[in-house]
């Protein structure tokens, strides 16, 4: 049993007959999954944190054709899971059409741990990123009314402080970042590429815009006319975009309550993709197929599926 070979190995479901595992930024440990064994009763579901490239689509195959040296038909136990159609035609270029799907990794977030807040914000926008030159913080420079919400400031290789926002809130705990949210009445998300983007739905579930420039990954897939404004990579239409979008929530064009369900929606379309998906994998295992309900009590017991999920496993450690 894996559990006793492999014990710091996380599961979304053990089942003697065939495991459900999860890997997120992963994708170097398939082929030991395939020479150790572990995909004889396992299915390996992998989901990804920033926009495949090219480069990247390449190391996938490089380790697909590695993984199947050891396991032959690693179509019956692996799917990956990418965040954008642009991501998903990128790939299957490259390997079997039947090993990927689009899911939006940030659908993983519990949607419980957001709420919409009072009406009396008190800031115009917040922008909610790591202090890196690559989220182009400079292009809230004309939006005085403004904080900025930066997580794993060690990593900072930006002076957000030259962008005069009125506060810096460094290091929020994920559980406490909507208390910061809720200061703000409008979310920024100003990066050319990501990947699925947790920030961007943590806004609409908290029934905020967003402004956002054009972007590859994946966050585009929540955005409509009715919960953003997608703005041109400039500090003018940066700040022109904010105060339409002000002006759109005091008419009532934009409404937080329908933001908010709008996204709660489209995270459940992406959830039965992922239940569909290891249903898939799992027929003819003799294994009983994950009811959605279920899949839902697993992803409200914890947040972006933690507990089950392996985060950027680089090696299998074995217990013997």
């Amino acid at each position: 049993m894996i559990e006793n070979r492999f014990p710091h190995l996380k599961a979304l479901v053990r089942d003697p007959k065939c495991n459900i595992l999860m890997f997120h930024d992963g994708m170097g440990i398939l082929p030991q999954l395939a020479a150790e064994g572990v995909l004889d009763n396992s299915v390996a579901l992998f989901t990804f944190s920033w926009n495949v490239s090219a480069e990247g689509a390449n190391y996938i195959r490089t380790q697909i054709e590695r993984a199947t040296k050891y396991y032959p038909e690693i179509e019956r136990r692996v799917r990956l899971l990418l965040n954008s159609p642009a991501e998903f035609e990128r790939v299957v270029g490259l390997i079997d059409r039947k090993l990927c799907k689009i899911f939006n990794n940030s659908s993983l977030i519990n949607e419980r741990y957001f709420s919409i807040g009072s009406t009396n914000a008190v800031y115009d926008a917040v922008y909610n990123a790591r202090a890196n030159i690559f989220k182009r913080h400079e292009l809230t420079n004309l939006i005085e009314s403004k904080i900025f919400i930066a997580y794993d400031w060690k990593f900072s290789d930006a002076n957000i402080d030259l962008f005069k926002p009125v506060q810096i809130f460094k290091n929020v705990k994920g559980s406490d970042v909507q208390n910061y949210l809720h200061m703000a009445r409008v979310g920024l998300m100003l990066s050319q590429e990501e990947g699925g983007c947790y920030a961007s739905l943590e806004y609409l579930l908290c029934g905020m815009p967003v402004v956002s420039t054009p972007s590859i990954g994946g966050r585009d897939d929540f955005y409509n006319s009715c919960n953003s404004i997608i703005s041109e990579p400039n500090p003018e239409a940066v700040r022109d975009a904010v105060k339409v979008a002000l002006a759109r929530l005091a008419t009532g064009e934009f409404s937080p309550s329908a933001i908010r369900q709008d996204a709660i929606f489209r995270m459940s379309s992406h959830r039965r993709i992922l239940c569909e998906t290891i249903n898939e994998l799992l027929a003819g295992s003799g294994v009983a197929i994950l009811e959605h309900e279920d899949l839902l009590q697993k992803i409200h017991s914890t947040n972006k599926l933690w507990k089950y999920r392996n985060m950027r496993l680089k090696t299998l450690h074995s217990a013997r």
